[in-house]
């Protein structure tokens, strides 16, 4: 059903195994050779796949539907700082990713306020103060090396730990769908962060001018933790590990973790965060 304030625009009546009869537009039938158009919503940068339009919005502003109906929602926080090992003398860990709600909610034709984390007005991004999704744990603040925690706000998914500290050298950040790596020994890899969370609305559309050529479709990776051997971000979006420099930063707009580094450097930020937003379009 389409509405237009409280007045159904178009009716769909259905068989006993879900498919389309036939569709109205008042009193007139409305024949299936005849595509039909959901009303376009205004906000962000709109792309579109297959049947859906995706409305990408990655600063602060306003998500206004053009009619009432059901939008799925997808936010993710700011990802979290990296550490830089200030106790344990050498290697720091990584960054959590930043938290990911995905909701489907039945919205009305008003605007609905976007906050996008790490944009200047906090960690955490939200829409229209219905849904929220925090900024990601950094890794650890006391300086100890381990790698911050994943903490999940969608009912069917799990939570990820951070790495843990091993000698001198930091654990990885946890991600979205992965624990981070343990403190490396000092002779293997450094402890990668976790993978992220892999959404696949925008899989196979060109997002670049808008989030850049390297973008991936991963979403809320660890950074990689430090040590005698600096750890490689989660996903191909979090941040590295360092011992000879800076923390890797996160690439923005995926809410990924941070890298850790030596305690003479800088830890690497965490990635910004997202909103998303999907509907059907044509019918």
């Amino acid at each position: 059903m389409i509405y237009k304030g409280n007045k159904p625009l178009i009716l769909s009546t259905f068989g006993k195994n879900g498919t389309l009869r036939r569709m109205y537009r008042g009193n007139n039938p409305i024949y299936a050779s005849e595509p039909q158009f959901f009303p376009l919503a205004s906000g962000g940068t709109i792309y579109y796949k297959g049947d859906y339009a995706i409305h990408v919005i990655i600063s602060n502003q306003s998500f206004t539907p053009a009619v009432r109906g059901n939008y799925e929602v997808f936010l993710v926080g700011e990802g979290g700082q990296g550490c830089n090992g200030a106790n344990t003398g050498l290697g720091g860990g990584g960054g959590a990713g930043g938290t990911i709600t995905l909701s489907t909610q039945q919205l009305f034709s008003q605007g609905y306020g976007v906050i996008v984390g790490g944009t200047g007005s906090g960690p955490a991004t939200s829409f229209g103060g219905i849904l929220s999704s925090p900024g990601g744990e950094a890794g650890d603040i006391d300086g100890d090396g381990f790698g911050g925690d994943y903490i999940s706000q969608i009912a069917t998914e799990p939570n990820y730990d951070g790495g843990l500290p091993t000698g001198n050298n930091g654990g990885g950040g946890a991600g979205a769908g992965a624990n981070g790596e343990n403190g490396s020994d000092g002779i293997t890899p450094g402890s990668d962060g976790g993978a992220g969370y892999f959404l696949d609305w925008l899989d196979g559309v060109d997002v670049s001018a808008q989030l850049g050529p390297d973008w991936n479709n991963f979403f809320a990776a660890g950074g990689g933790g430090s040590g005698a051997n600096g750890g490689t971000g989660g996903s191909g979006i979090g941040g590295n590990g360092s011992t000879s420099g800076n923390g890797g930063d996160a690439d923005d707009y995926t809410g990924a973790g941070g890298g850790g580094c030596n305690f003479s450097y800088n830890p690497g930020a965490g990635g910004s965060g997202i909103c998303l937003v999907r509907y059907r379009y044509k019918y």
